[in-house]
């Protein structure tokens, strides 16, 4: 799969409440080949004169709704989900890493559990939230946590140890000594120590007491990295587009993959998981050992490893500084996010200033937490310190970096990045560079309540009528173009990028498209494959009846298309971002495959609605009492086929009120299957019903039925409704060893018998055993 990336108690509410995951690119050939299992490894506010003054601001053009706190974090007492898997495939060893929060004092939770082999959570073999607030097993003095700071004269970010002493810039301090000190004990290096672990103030009531010294997990999901898995080839284009190009990767003196592989085949897996303490947190996550089994030979007791589940560095992005003060204050504490996004990892190649290797880099944004995107090197995370942060700590793009010109050109201006909602993609381009793709992200909405800190200054900054794609140089950071979407097109205007992801026409390992959804509800096509970014731009590829009834947050998926020769891009739409979001009332959503076209010249096509073939969605509860789905609400698609002159296919969420996408699509390469999971809200805060949703498998080419949940006649299931769905992020999911059923941990269908204890499973091929690979380390 080489081309493939097969996240004091007073709490923040509403005034109204006062009163009340890698596959990132994919390449066109290698989807054509693949015959077998591809599981993606996945306060109240005072309601007075401040609450009146803040509802009656104006919204902003380019603004959207953006609640700091979650959305549903009334539905239970313990507000855990899977965050993520060790394996796509389900084996001795297998873990889920499952975390959350405790919405009455914000702490977090993250631990291990073992996946039995029919996706079943079994025994918790560690808890991290545990280890890192036992003093000893984890000293304060002795964690490495990571920071990096502005260089005045530069502008350059540039890592360091995040200690009382270290040479924070005036943002920095600035965001640390917010709220303003008030006591002699809060001081500057209190604060610090107490981010640290220290919890000597806690007891005297200067600094706000913790439960555990890990965050609320609220949005991010675990991100678990162990041996290299890139499956990169040594041979890359020396020409393309008749221009010759640069290939450092085949340089004399560079590393190859293989060697890289070889070097690496032992590294320590690591987790990865954002928190809202503040931190990217890094732990120790060995694949556990059986120990001994049943007569069955089912495993029954697990050694866990060595250091399992302890923390081997955390890092504290410049973006989050703003809220930092705020995390130690005992009595002005106002629950705000930090690092609260998932980030992305994919081994890369660096040319710069002397290095000619490959390595592994974890890139991540911050959604609500700032403005702002950072990069960790983590080719070798054990032995990460705070006397060489730099060797990890690369770079990190803010949106108070200085504005300047690309070396081929072009104006940037960082300003126009919003809150860091979408993920960013990490490809390898034409012009020879390996970059990273931030989406323009999210500006706040002002108008609203349930606004973030600081709301004003971000909302002013929010482009009226267009989205950026920044694209930078993934070793330094280095901004090499500032792509916008057009704003010429009439009736058309865009705002709040999503996540792009990225396509590979030719199998050449360089990424030719990228395409990218926007809260207006466009989809767009951004053309990378010339090897001069002067030349790269942004086209539409879908253009939706109405503007900003069907936004998308979510990133698309990319599966071969053999009428076009192109790709077919699936997405759903919807959001769940603002406390007006929680209602029913709001625009049917659906689901989308468009045909990436171009014309008899070559020219990029925009689809328009009324070009997709329609298909429709049922729902039906089973009322056999004999059924192992009785009681269960299941789905099924008509399979209306699609003309090829069709601009590909939709079909509404139209079964449920208020039903929407907010979770990423899971691509099923082996069957051209997409799963589609959906959020139907509760409808507001008096509402008696719960969170729901559903999980759907419907193929990509058509619309209609993909892998099959169940089948009853001549009906086949193609999903159904599931209690506590995702709100954010992706599903983890994997497969049965030998194949056949496909599984997603942790999610059950909603059913009133209370004998459907199984997790949500698919069929899925059996394998014939040809390309498939256990992510997980061997013991």
């Amino acid at each position: 799969m080489s081309s493939v990336s097969c996240r004091v108690r007073s709490m923040h509410r509403p005034a109204s409440e006062c009163t009340r995951m890698t596959m990132s690119r994919i390449s066109l050939e290698q989807l054509a080949k693949w015959s077998v299992a591809c599981a993606v490894a996945v306060m109240c506010m005072n309601a007075s004169s401040t609450s009146s003054a803040r509802t009656s601001a104006t919204q902003l053009p380019g603004t959207v709704e953006l609640s700091p706190l979650p959305l549903d974090q009334s539905q239970d007492d313990s507000l855990r989900t899977v965050l993520g898997v060790n394996t796509g495939v389900l084996a001795t060893g297998a873990l889920a890493f499952e975390g959350g929060y405790d919405p009455a004092d914000w702490s977090g939770q993250m631990r291990a559990v073992v996946l039995n082999a029919d996706g079943a959570l079994s025994q918790v073999l560690w808890d991290a939230g545990l280890l890192l607030t036992n003093p000893s097993v984890t000293p304060p003095i002795r964690r490495a946590l990571l920071t990096l700071h502005t260089d005045s004269t530069t502008g350059d970010t540039i890592g360091m140890s995040f200690e009382p002493w270290s040479d924070f810039d005036p943002v920095e301090m600035k965001g640390l000594m917010t709220p303003a000190s008030r006591d002699v004990g809060d001081t500057l290096e209190t604060r610090v120590e107490y981010l640290r672990g220290e919890r000597g103030e806690e007891t005297t009531g200067v600094m706000r007491e913790r439960k555990s010294l890990l965050g609320a997990i609220v949005n991010a999901q675990a991100v678990y990295v162990g041996r290299p898995t890139g499956n990169y080839s040594d041979a890359w284009p020396t020409k393309i587009q008749g221009i010759s190009v640069a290939s450092p990767e085949m340089e004399p003196d560079a590393q190859s993959y293989d060697q890289f592989v070889t070097s690496n085949a032992d590294r320590q897996p690591v987790v990865y998981v954002g928190a809202n303490d503040g931190m990217l947190h890094a732990f120790y996550a060995p694949v556990p050992h059986c120990t001994m089994y049943d007569e069955q030979g089912d495993c029954t007791r697990y050694d866990p490893g060595a250091n399992a589940g302890k923390e081997v560095f955390a890092f504290v992005p410049r973006g989050v500084y703003g809220n930092l003060g705020n995390l130690t204050s005992a009595d002005a504490f106002l629950f705000a996010p930090t690092v609260d996004a998932t980030p992305v990892v994919r081994d890369v190649f660096f040319a710069e200033h002397g290095d000619h290797a490959w390595h592994t880099l974890l890139v991540g944004g911050l959604r609500l937490g700032g403005r702002g995107v950072y990069a960790l090197d983590v080719t070798h995370p054990v032995s990460t310190n705070e006397v060489a942060a730099q060797r990890t700590v690369l770079w990190e793009f803010d949106a108070d970096a200085r504005p300047g010109t690309t070396p081929y050109g072009n104006t940037y201006n960082p300003t126009d990045l919003g809150y860091t909602y979408g993920q960013p993609a990490i490809a390898r381009l034409a012009n020879g560079r390996w970059a990273v793709l931030v989406p323009g992200g999210y500006f706040p909405d002002c108008s609203k309540p349930d606004r973030p800190v600081r709301c004003e200054a971000a909302a002013r900054t929010a482009p009226a009528d267009f989205s950026v794609l920044f694209v930078l140089d993934a070793q330094t950071g280095e901004v090499i173009a500032e792509l916008k979407t057009p704003t010429d097109i009439a009736g058309v205007a865009s705002y709040g990028l999503s996540s792009p992801v990225l396509g590979d026409y030719d199998n050449d390992q360089v990424d030719d498209v990228a395409f990218a959804g926007d809260l207006a509800g466009n989809l767009w096509r951004f053309d990378l494959s010339s090897p001069d970014p002067a030349n790269w731009k942004a086209t539409l590829a879908y253009r939706p009846e109405v503007q900003g009834a069907q936004p998308i947050n979510v990133m698309p998926r990319l599966f071969p298309d053999p009428v076009t020769n192109r790709f077919m891009v699936v997405f759903g739409t919807g959001k769940y971002l603002g406390e007006g979001d929680v209602s029913r009332d709001v625009p049917v959503q659906a689901v989308y495959g468009i045909k990436d076209r171009v014309d008899s010249r070559g020219n990029p096509v925009t689809v328009s609605h009324e070009s997709l073939q329609a298909q429709t969605l049922t729902e039906t509860t089973v009322s056999d009492p004999t059924s192992s789905y009785a009681g269960a609400t299941l789905r099924s698609l008509t399979s209306n086929p699609v003309a090829p002159a069709a601009g590909g296919w939709y079909f509404d969420l139209d079964v449920a009120s208020g039903e929407r996408v907010v979770v990423t699509p899971t691509a099923l390469f082996n069957t051209n299957s997409v799963l589609v999971s959906t959020l139907i809200p509760k409808g507001g805060s008096n509402s008696s019903s719960g969170l729901k949703g559903s999980v759907m498998a419907v193929d990509a080419l058509t619309g209609g039925p993909g892998n099959s949940l169940s089948s009853s006649g001549n009906v086949s299931y193609v999903g159904g409704l599931i209690d506590r769905p995702r709100t954010a992020g992706t599903l983890p999911v994997a497969t049965m060893m030998g194949g056949g059923k496909l599984l997603l941990p942790g999610l059950m269908l909603k059913s009133s018998n209370s004998g459907l204890k199984w997790p949500l499973s698919f069929g899925s091929p059996t394998w014939r055993r040809r390309s498939w690979s256990i992510l997980s380390q061997d013991p």
